[in-house]
Protein backbone atom coordinates (compact mmCIF):
# COMPACT_ATOMS: atom_id res chain seq x y z
CA UNK A 1 0.00 0.00 0.00
CA UNK A 2 2.61 2.41 0.96
CA UNK A 3 4.49 1.09 -1.70
CA UNK A 4 1.95 1.86 -4.37
CA UNK A 5 0.48 4.71 -2.69
CA UNK A 6 -2.57 3.27 -3.00
CA UNK A 7 -5.22 2.00 -0.57
CA UNK A 8 -6.04 -1.49 0.15
CA UNK A 9 -9.16 -1.47 -1.55
CA UNK A 10 -7.72 -0.71 -4.71
CA UNK A 11 -5.38 -3.09 -4.58
CA UNK A 12 -7.52 -5.73 -3.54
CA UNK A 13 -9.75 -5.30 -6.81
CA UNK A 14 -7.07 -7.11 -8.69
CA UNK A 15 -7.61 -10.68 -6.57
CA UNK A 16 -9.35 -13.38 -8.01
CA UNK A 17 -11.34 -15.01 -5.35
CA UNK A 18 -11.75 -18.92 -5.95
CA UNK A 19 -14.27 -21.55 -4.26
CA UNK A 20 -12.87 -23.33 -1.47
CA UNK A 21 -13.88 -26.52 -0.25
CA UNK A 22 -12.67 -27.05 3.71
CA UNK A 23 -13.96 -30.47 5.07
CA UNK A 24 -13.08 -32.55 8.76
CA UNK A 25 -12.67 -36.31 8.80
CA UNK A 26 -12.90 -37.99 12.26
CA UNK A 27 -10.72 -40.44 13.42
CA UNK A 28 -10.85 -43.13 15.84
CA UNK A 29 -6.88 -41.35 17.16
CA UNK A 30 -4.51 -38.76 15.53
CA UNK A 31 -3.43 -39.98 12.76
CA UNK A 32 -0.19 -39.01 10.61
CA UNK A 33 -0.94 -38.60 7.09
CA UNK A 34 2.51 -39.38 6.27
CA UNK A 35 2.13 -42.72 6.99
CA UNK A 36 -1.08 -43.21 4.75
CA UNK A 37 0.32 -45.27 1.41
CA UNK A 38 0.54 -43.19 -1.77
CA UNK A 39 -1.37 -39.94 0.12
CA UNK A 40 1.59 -37.44 -0.37
CA UNK A 41 1.73 -38.76 -4.22
CA UNK A 42 -1.74 -38.02 -4.49
CA UNK A 43 -1.93 -34.60 -2.85
CA UNK A 44 1.48 -33.63 -4.81
CA UNK A 45 -1.14 -35.13 -8.51
CA UNK A 46 -3.90 -32.82 -7.08
CA UNK A 47 -1.56 -30.09 -6.49
CA UNK A 48 -0.42 -29.86 -10.19
CA UNK A 49 -3.89 -30.92 -11.97
CA UNK A 50 -4.53 -27.07 -10.09
CA UNK A 51 -1.53 -25.46 -11.35
CA UNK A 52 -1.28 -21.89 -10.33
CA UNK A 53 -5.01 -21.72 -10.25
CA UNK A 54 -5.22 -23.32 -6.28
CA UNK A 55 -4.12 -25.24 -3.56
CA UNK A 56 -4.57 -28.02 -1.21
CA UNK A 57 -3.73 -27.50 2.15
CA UNK A 58 -4.53 -31.28 4.80
CA UNK A 59 -3.24 -31.16 8.55
CA UNK A 60 -4.39 -32.48 11.66
CA UNK A 61 -6.37 -30.48 14.15
CA UNK A 62 -4.11 -29.87 17.04
CA UNK A 63 -7.29 -30.12 19.73
CA UNK A 64 -9.42 -32.91 18.02
CA UNK A 65 -9.11 -36.55 16.20
CA UNK A 66 -9.57 -34.98 12.94
CA UNK A 67 -7.98 -34.35 9.74
CA UNK A 68 -8.66 -30.64 8.07
CA UNK A 69 -8.55 -31.27 4.30
CA UNK A 70 -8.89 -27.43 2.12
CA UNK A 71 -8.76 -27.68 -1.40
CA UNK A 72 -9.00 -23.92 -3.22
CA UNK A 73 -9.64 -24.20 -7.17
CA UNK A 74 -11.74 -22.30 -9.95
CA UNK A 75 -13.93 -25.23 -10.59
CA UNK A 76 -15.96 -26.00 -7.53
CA UNK A 77 -16.84 -29.74 -8.77
CA UNK A 78 -13.27 -30.21 -9.20
CA UNK A 79 -11.96 -28.87 -6.18
CA UNK A 80 -15.04 -31.21 -4.36
CA UNK A 81 -13.80 -34.42 -5.92
CA UNK A 82 -10.15 -33.57 -4.74
CA UNK A 83 -11.09 -33.17 -1.40
CA UNK A 84 -13.70 -36.32 -1.16
CA UNK A 85 -10.81 -38.07 -2.72
CA UNK A 86 -8.05 -37.27 0.20
CA UNK A 87 -11.23 -37.48 2.69
CA UNK A 88 -11.41 -41.42 1.55
CA UNK A 89 -8.06 -41.95 2.13
CA UNK A 90 -7.92 -40.62 5.58
CA UNK A 91 -10.79 -42.48 6.40
CA UNK A 92 -9.76 -46.07 4.77
CA UNK A 93 -6.08 -45.55 6.18
CA UNK A 94 -8.07 -45.01 9.67
CA UNK A 95 -10.51 -48.01 9.55
CA UNK A 96 -7.23 -50.43 8.16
Amino acid sequence: MKKQRKPLSELATVMENFPQVLKNVRTSSQIDVNHIPDFAATVRGLEQKLGDTGRILVRPSGTESLIRVMVEGQDESVIQAMADELCAMVSKADLG
